[in-house]
């Protein structure tokens, strides 16, 4: 066999994030002698958001310094340009490929650069294609003392869920230590000050929340936002420093509930599927059915092209919208077919349709010698069931045998999942005409989605047949390495000693099959409490963790997708106990205590 390179090979997607300004902090001047580090913060300039389509780790990520530039047209210091270049070899030298896409410049290395000074880096990351990407990106280097510097929390591209609403954040990166700062956020368009405005919003502070659903807003629907702050006792005339964040609005597919027949069903009986349960999530209420539209489709279950009907007698799907009924007799007997309904909303132009199925099984049998019957479905909270079932959690199944069928003998299967039996399950008991059982997370597939679970009901000898076909949500996984959650946590030591201890905890690499909105929770388990302890989550990959006690500690991330399913990893990290010679009463009268948000 000769295998041949591709023709057209994909190309990855090289995506940084950085401060557009890097601000020494006010009591830190250039001029002064004794020019102190421990104020000015490291920055990290971050590519690990870059991907390959296909979903494979880098090859090779490499950074190159470029050039650096001033308004006044002076060329800066060649200790400054050796010092980055130095951070720049630091980082491409790294062994591990996935720690070269973060290179962090460290306070001493920022406190040589010349503030004035516009310094452009360039970040290449390589394919196992062979295919590469590159990024320019520039960062400014200035001077707190007339206004902070800020930043949006995440990515400057931030895409949100309509049926959970809006959170940005913005952070402080300088600023002159112990002033306030006054917040505001505002909208860029006539859709976003419109959404503000009604949606009650707090607009004041260093976080901003509208809730959701936000039925006023469609699927590919951007937001584009503001954040301005300065400093409360700035001058008069002094403008603020702005961040800005764009939102695309992300609409929930359609929630497809279907009911009816299944199993083995009397063909004398007409059969009725009805759809109308089925939802939209991003509008809720009574009237979430309104601006659904459904389409049938009948099929041999056995996957053949032989036509359901014989005749042109169809039943009737269109006097009740979501409803198909059947007439008994149009379909032949001891056949095995196959309903799905396609359950689909409105969206913008040029948006990705949203939609969703959902399938019932069912064979019309011969009522001449009667047979045990049952109805299988899911077994929820008193909410009901919604959406997709997630693979990370257990499968409760309820079957109600009718009154006839009540000492009937049940086996459990499953064609697609052999493990699937009587012996592999939880028995959750038996009363009367109800059976119910429990299929544990670790048998349900991450890589179908969906399955038929079936249940034999078996009385005097004459079986009959319940079906339920599971939607299934599969949890996210560790692209980098499937089999080892690890390789998807990254964590940077800043500082290992109380009360200091600063550690940054990165996700990286995480992925899911029919999710890309995904988000982070960072957390904490050690000192006194064997409890996680979550201290972050959102659309941000990275966190920073600070305040732990001496001691040991695991440092932890999960993964979670819009449907709730979450992966999760950890590492351990020891903090170290402070210094004999650490003074805790001396520190604590060092530190300059202020309100940091003001109304505007």
């Amino acid at each position: 066999m000769q295998v041949s390179p591709c023709s057209n090979c994909s190309y990855p997607t090289a995506t940084v994030l950085y401060p557009a300004e890097v601000a020494l902090p006010c009591d830190t001047g250039n001029g002064s002698s004794a020019r102190s580090t421990t104020a000015v913060p490291s920055v990290d300039i971050d590519a690990s958001g870059s991907k390959d389509r296909s979903g494979r780790a880098f090859v090779n990520v490499t950074w190159t310094f470029l050039n650096a530039s001033s308004a006044g047209g002076g060329e800066a210091s060649a200790n400054s340009l050796s010092v980055l270049q130095a951070a720049i070899n630091r980082t491409n030298a790294l062994t591990s490929i996935t720690k070269r896409l973060l290179l962090t410049l460290q306070p001493t290395e920022l406190s040589t650069l010349e503030i004035g000074f516009n310094y452009t880096l360039q970040v290449t990351v390589a394919s196992w294609l062979g295919t590469s990407a590159s990024k320019e990106i520039t960062f400014a280097m200035t001077s707190a003392a007339t206004a902070p510097v800020v930043k949006i929390t995440g990515p400057l591209l931030q895409n949100f869920n309509i049926r959970t609403g809006i959170r940005a954040s913005a952070a402080v990166s300088v600023s002159c230590g112990g002033k306030a700062l006054n917040w505001s956020w505002s909208g860029q368009n006539a859709a976003a000050v419109a959404l503000l405005r009604s949606s009650g919003a707090t607009t004041t502070s260093q976080q901003l929340f509208i809730k959701g659903p936000l039925s006023s807003v469609v699927h590919g629907q951007t937001i584009p936002l503001r954040v301005s702050a300065r400093y409360t006792d700035s001058a008069k005339g002094v403008e603020p420093v702005t961040a800005d964040v764009t939102f695309t609005a992300v609409g929930s597919d359609p929630v497809a509930k279907l009911s009816g027949p299944s199993g083995d069903w009397p063909e004398t009986s007409p059969l009725v599927f009805n759809a109308t349960t089925s939802y939209d999530p991003d509008t809720g209420g009574a009237s979430s059915s309104q601006s659904l539209t459904y389409s049938w489709r009948c099929s041999l279950a056995d996957g053949s092209s032989t036509p359901c009907f014989l005749t042109s007698q169809r039943g009737d799907s269109t006097t009740t919208p979501g409803v198909w009924t059947i007439p008994a007799g149009l379909l032949t007997s001891d056949t095995w077919y196959l309903i799905t309904v396609t359950v689909s909303k409105a969206a913008a132009l040029g948006s990705t349709p949203l939609s969703s199925t959902s399938t019932i099984t069912f064979r019309p049998r011969s009522a001449a010698k009667p047979f045990p019957q049952g109805a299988l479905s899911r077994a929820c909270s008193l909410a009901g069931c919604s959406g997709l079932h997630s693979t990370d959690m257990p499968l409760m199944l309820s079957l109600l045998l009718d009154g006839n069928s009540g000492s009937a003998n049940v086996s459990w299967s499953c064609a697609a999942v052999p493990a699937i039996t009587n012996q592999a399950l939880q028995m959750q008991g038996s009363t009367g005409t109800s059976r119910m059982v429990v299929i544990p997370a670790s048998l349900l597939p991450t890589n179908l989605p969906r399955i038929t679970i079936t249940a034999t009901m078996n009385l005097n000898g004459v079986e009959g047949i319940a079906t339920l076909t599971v939607g299934l949500n599969s949890a996210p996984y560790c692209s980098l390495d499937a089999s080892s959650p690890l390789a998807c946590l990254s964590l940077d030591v800043r500082n290992d000693t109380a009360p200091y201890a600063t550690i940054v905890a990165r996700a990286v690499g995480w992925a899911d099959s029919l999710d890309d909105q995904l988000r982070y929770e960072f957390g904490v388990r050690g000192g006194n409490s064997s409890q996680d302890q979550m201290r972050t989550r959102g659309s941000a990959t990275s966190a920073t963790l600070t305040g732990l006690p001496a001691g040991a500690w695991e440092i932890y991330v999960c993964a979670i997708d819009t449907q709730g399913s979450r992966s999760c990893t950890r590492n351990n990290v020891t903090v170290k106990p402070p210094s004999a010679s650490f003074d805790a009463a001396k520190e604590l009268a060092s530190l300059d205590v202020a309100a940091t948000s003001k109304e505007i």
